[in-house]
């Protein structure tokens, strides 16, 4: 089965209303305006799952898209056989491949309901920690997800998933969400697709938190010898 989904702005005008630089704003408008070009894929059987981004090698130049397309974020794979989840993530253009808990999210079911692509869907939340720029403070951002028990499978865009059924929308933050726009189950997933995906070493969540945090450091460190020179 392959799921396509669009991403689509939300809340443009509050989430740059603390931009103070009129470039900068320009600049994240082009962005949250780019949106909508990006597309992204769910190949999945009842062992496995693929989400990633839909290449268009048209846009290789084109800086907003580009911009737009880091919140989708990699590569991401559930294998209900050995029970994980892998992100496949990079720093410093190397790629990781991060393993995390199948139960990485705790989900509260509401009792909300409406209609996606024809399908009855349900409403669920949970929340995940960002770290600020500067790594001192820890806030929570919600995340909402609708999903359809009458596609049974455990699936989901962006690695939001483990719930009683395909998530067809879901909003990351405030400022954009994914839907499904195209459902095809005549598709056949391939192990090539999984394979091609998985580049990189394997490593805990753990080890790349700590590897993210020294490359930050790193970075801070080289901008106080420009600030002191």
């Amino acid at each position: 089965t392959v799921v396509k989904y669009k991403m689509v702005k939300a809340g443009f005008e509050k989430s740059s209303s603390n931009i103070t630089s009129k470039e900068l704003q320009n600049m994240a408008e082009d962005m949250f305006n780019a949106y909508d070009k990006v597309e992204c894929e769910l190949i999945y059987d009842k062992n496995k799952s693929l989400f990633r981004q839909v290449e268009k090698l048209e846009m290789d130049d084109d800086r907003a898209y580009k911009m737009a397309s880091v919140f989708v974020n990699g590569n991401y794979i559930r294998d209900n056989i050995k029970n994980e989840k892998v992100k496949q993530l990079r720093i410093e253009d190397e790629e990781y491949n991060v393993l995390y808990s199948v139960d990485e999210y705790k989900w509260e079911l509401v009792n909300e309901t409406k209609e996606i692509s024809g399908y009855k869907c349900y409403k669920a939340k949970t929340y995940y920690d960002v770290v600020n720029k500067k790594k001192t403070t820890t806030s929570k951002v919600e995340v909402v997800v609708w999903y359809s028990p009458e596609i049974p499978c455990n699936y989901g865009p962006r690695g939001f998933d483990g719930l009683p059924g395909l998530v067809l929308e879901a909003q990351p933050n405030k400022t954009f969400y994914l839907y499904a726009t195209n459902i095809n189950f005549n598709v056949k997933r391939k192990d090539t697709d999984i394979e091609k995906a998985l580049k990189g070493s394997y490593i805990t969540k753990q080890k790349y938190d700590s590897i993210s945090n020294e490359q930050f450091l790193k970075r801070e460190q080289f901008r106080k010898s420009l600030i002191s020179k």
